[in-house]
This record gives structure tokens, sequence and C-alpha cells, in this order.
């Protein structure tokens, strides 16, 4: 045992000494402590705030999202009463634990976690984006359909701030809202941000990081211009931006307090330190901190690419370079000796690393959504002693105690409605166009009709021939017919579904014909798919209809959807069931 624990087991028992107690094996610290980690619980109040499928506020909502907000209370309930019938001591939430920040949903969250409490199990969080200063707050929290409140439908419901003034609505600042909940017994807190760091028993130090670029109390000035905006991304978190300088100072303190007192020190963060897939960066930078590089505050900064080797399905080797700006900050995360970290935000479940050597390293534990497929939880066993963490994933048990929330469809129609996911507004005609050029025309006829056009023949008069060259570079296992059913749109539902679950190397949606497209897409020349789609319109008598400057932009995006595929397909970190030592950071599968 270590010296820091005698210390605090014999602080313990001179003061139960003290009032007559003299069992002195329930004043040992626990050898073993049992931890459930949740993240983007996305809590909607659906009596007081409303919502009814098939109603038109309702289903712009959701239309937009994979999120089961009707079911969101009912789904976060199930995780809570799992995680206490197995006998955890420690829940931790890893943000995001509103839809929009709705004051309702907040007071929703807040009840539930409190009777947690009340069965004497601790309960920990942190803001997500969406909590408070959510750039969605007047769009998104409002009153919906047959609302408790009898409001008028779409009208903006009462959310949280964080500004320098009064806040709106009169809601508490967030650490008074849940001032039980890691903030009245803080051993330390931030006072930059709602950071804070807890003892929940002895030996054990949570780090919670308030992080979100959406608590700043400067948020909305910072949002007012262009250039604040990609500063400060709304849905994004920084680690290095000036207005985190104090906040940075901070943590490096703390875990080098951390290592001088001999405690194990487990890091919470709504945001990933490290990119959980080769192109996230590129395709959505503000899932990882600081991972937008264009940030003023960023420039000068120098970061080396981090290579990663992996086996494919087929028993080949291949390798992964990440080399954007979220590399910075893995590497002064791990240096500073932050060396795990649990975090959310994408909604997946996938665990990264990173080992810079010299003893620095980072894993970072992202955990899936209870609010979206596949409703996940996990269950840490941590080993003071020993310095060694077991987790385990449950994607089941929580789709099974709430079938009405339908979440793997929820993916699908995502997927199905790519355009308004990706936020783009389009007109009707001009999106049906789109999904007959490219986004969900078979994946089949688009390779042939590429592989002429790389040959200089016609889509239109060679197609036998194309369909013959096709066919005789099919891989073993991949078939024709599996490729013509499958389009862009599939394919991504698909990929979504396998890295919300995580493993997904193991994944059996993930065939020799799905792999065989990933593997096509990263191929892909952009400017030879742009011809081909102004080609079709031309022969559709559809000349100008697709803005040239769309047609780019989703041609570009097809190659960066297979680059995402292929590291997605082949992670070569285990995801679900692994086995840590802290001290080294050797992980490996259970």
């Amino acid at each position: 045992m270590r010296s820091g624990w005698v210390l605090s087991a014999l602080a313990t028992a001179l003061l139960l000494a003290g009032c007559g107690n003299d069992d002195a094996e329930t004043t040992a610290p626990p050898s073993v402590v049992k931890i459930g980690v949740i993240s983007d619980v996305h809590v909607f109040d659906a009596v007081k705030l409303g919502g009814v499928p098939g109603e038109p506020a309702y289903e712009e909502a959701i239309g937009k999202d994979r999120k089961a907000f009707l079911q969101s209370e009912a789904l976060l309930q199930s995780a809570l009463d799992r995680l206490v019938a197995a006998g955890n001591q420690l829940i931790l939430i890893t943000g995001d634990l509103t839809k929009d920040g709705e004051q309702y949903s907040h007071e929703a969250l807040r009840a539930a976690i409190a009777r947690v409490q009340a069965k004497g199990v601790k309960v920990l969080l942190i803001p997500g984006n969406h909590d408070m200063n959510n750039p969605y707050g007047s769009s998104g929290a409002i009153f919906l359909e047959q609302n408790s409140q009898g409001a008028e439908v779409g009208s903006i419901a009462p959310y949280m701030q964080h500004t320098d003034g009064s806040p709106l609505y009169d809601v508490p600042r967030f650490d008074s809202f849940y001032a039980d909940f890691g903030f009245n017994d803080a051993l330390a807190r931030d006072s930059h941000s709602f950071s804070y760091v807890s003892e929940p028993v002895p030996g054990l130090w949570v780090l919670a990081l308030d992080l979100a670029n959406s608590s700043l109390p400067q948020a909305t000035s910072n949002w007012s211009t262009e250039a604040g905006r990609q500063d400060y991304p709304p849905t994004g978190g920084s680690l290095l931006a000036p207005q985190r300088a104090q906040t940075w100072a901070w943590v490096k303190t703390m875990a080098a307090r951390a290592k001088a007192e001999g405690k194990v020190l487990l890091t919470m963060s709504h945001f990933g330190g490290i990119e959980h897939f080769t192109g996230q960066n590129l395709l959505i930078p503000d899932y990882v901190l600081d991972g937008a590089g264009k940030a003023s505050y960023l420039q000068g900064l120098q970061w080396s690419p981090y290579v990663e080797t992996f086996t494919a399905a087929d028993g080949s080797s291949g390798q992964i370079s990440y080399q954007t700006s979220s590399e910075y900050v893995s590497r002064a995360l791990a240096e500073a000796g932050v060396n795990l970290l649990l975090s959310g935000h994408f909604h997946a479940n996938d665990i990264a690393r990173r080992d810079y050597g010299n003893g620095n390293f980072l894993i970072d534990i992202e955990t899936g959504a209870t609010v979206s497929y596949p409703a996940s939880m996990r269950q840490l066993v941590l080993d003071l002693p020993s310095k060694s963490l077991s987790v385990t994933t449950d994607i089941e048990a929580v789709q099974a105690d709430v079938p009405a929330a339908d979440l793997e469809e929820l993916v699908d129609a995502m997927a199905d409605n790519l355009l308004a996911a990706l936020g783009l507004e389009v007109p009707d005609a001009l999106a049906n166009l789109l999904d007959a050029l490219l986004l969900k025309r078979p994946l089949w006829n688009l390779m042939v009709d590429l592989y002429l056009v790389g040959q200089g023949l016609s889509p239109q008069t060679d197609q036998a021939q194309g369909e013959a060259a096709m066919l005789a570079a099919l891989p073993s296992g991949v078939t024709k017919d599996e490729l013509q059913a499958t389009t862009l749109t599939t394919l991504i539902s698909t990929l979504l579904k396998a890295h919300y679950a995580g493993d997904e190397g193991s994944n059996p949606d993930l065939g020799a014909s799905q792999r065989f497209a990933i593997g096509w897409l990263t191929q892909v020349n952009a400017s030879q798919l742009q011809a081909l789609m102004t080609a079709q319109l031309t022969a559709m008598q559809l000349q100008g209809q697709v803005p040239d400057s769309v047609l780019a932009q989703f041609s570009q995006m097809v190659p960066l959807i297979g680059l995402v595929g292929y590291g997605v397909v082949n992670d070569p970190t285990p995801d679900r069931n692994v086995h840590i030592d802290l001290t080294s950071g050797q992980l490996e599968a259970r």
C-alpha cells in the first residue's frame, strides 16, 4: 500500500475512533473501484417541451439529427438503473447533458441523478457544447407540439447561458445548478472554467475538464465575427486558445500534484484529445480539441504526424497517418501527465492511443451516447494498488429496455437525409439531382462509369466494355450484386453504425464488398467525378441546374469519405473490452 493511502486510512480511523466506532475494516480505502461511464445523454423533457412524431416542428428537429429525443429520459434511466445495480460507486457523465440547454431538460437530468446519489452512488459531470450558450439555443431550445406549458409551438424555451452579466431566464450558473455533482465537494476548482478535481474515493482523482467554447463567458461575442467562429467554433472545444491559458496552466498543476501525491488520475473531457479516425479533423474538426488547425492561435505551432500500423481483415498490413493540429494537443496532454482521457461528443465507442516515448502516452476512451445508436454505457473497474483499469462496454441492454427509440433506424434516416444532416438547406429539386447523380446512385454503376471516363471511353456507348473490365478486377468475395445494392448513403450508414458500436474490424456488416467499396472511394479522382456528373446533367438537358461549386464540393467529399472509412475499418486499437496498465500505457483486448 502506498503512503498516501496509509495516511488517508489513518486519518479516517482516528476520526471514527473519536466517535466510538472501532470497526477498523470500514475505514480502509477500497482497493477496487467500480465506475460507470455514460455520455451525450441529451435529455429532452418531452412533457414540458412537447414533441409529436409526424408534426412539422418535431419532424424538423429530428430530421437533422440521430437522437431519440422523446425517449431520452427512458434511455438515461435505463443506463443509470443498470449502472447502480452493477454496484458502481461512481458514475461519470462526459457532457452534452441536454438536447439544447433547455432549463426543463436540465431540471429533468438533475432530478434523475439526484435519485442516483440518494442511493449512495456518486455522480460527477461536465458540460458539453449543447448545455449552455448553445448556438442552437434560439432555434433548438424551443417548445414543440403538445407541450404542457401551453407555449406557442416554435417559441424559445428558457435555456442555460453563462454570460458576464446576469444569466438569461434566471437559470443559475452551471456550477450552481449542478453544485451537488462535483462542484461543492471538489478538492480543487479552476476559477476560469467549470473544471474541477474530485476525490470520490481515497487514492483516485477525477479531473473534470470544461473546455467547451460554448461555456466561455464571451462565447456569443466570440461567434459574432467569422474570425471568431473560426477560432472558437461553437460545437468545438479548445485547450490552447488564449481564453483557456489559465485553465491549461491549472490542468498541468493538478496533473503534477496527482503524480507527486501518488494518485491515480482519470480525466474526463467532452471533447476528444486524439483524432479517433484518420480524416476526422478534415471532415469534422470540432470533435477533437483544437482540431480546427486554421485557428489563429495555432499558427506557428509545430507538430509531427503520428503513424499507426494495422493488420487488415485479409491479413495484409498497412499504416495510417494522423497529421492534424490535435496531435499537438495529445502530445501536450501526455507530457503534462494526463494519460487517460474519458470523452464523448461523437456518440461513438472508440479507444485511441498515442505513445510518445519516455513514458508519455495518452489513451482516449470515447463513450457512445445513450440517446443514439447503440445506446452505450461503459463499465470501468479500477484496481488502485496495481494501477490497472478494465473496461467493458454494453451496447445492447439499454436498447433492449427502450425498443420504442428505434435507434438504428434513426441512423439510417440520417444517412438517407444526408444533405440536411450536413446542415445544407437546398431546394428539393437540387437535392433530388444530387441523390440521383451521386448520393443514392448504385456504387457499381458509378464505378463502371468512372472507369470508362478514366480510360477515355464513353459511359453512354461503352458500358459493356466497362462492366467486363470491372468484373474482371473484382477480388474474391466481392460481388457485382452487393455493389449494385450499395449506395454512398447506405455505405455511410453502415460505417456510422459500425463506428458507433466500436470494434469495426470485426463488424459483420462490413463485408468484403463494403471494404472493397471503401478502398475504391479513396482512389476516386475528384476532377473526373465532377466531369462525369457535368456530362450526365448535359445528357439530361439539365446543365446548370447544379452549380459547379456544389459539384466540386461533393466530388471532393467522395475520396474523403473513403479515407475516413479506410481508417474506421482498419482501426488498430480495440474499442469495447480492454485492459489497461495505467503505469505503462499497455493496452490489450479482453
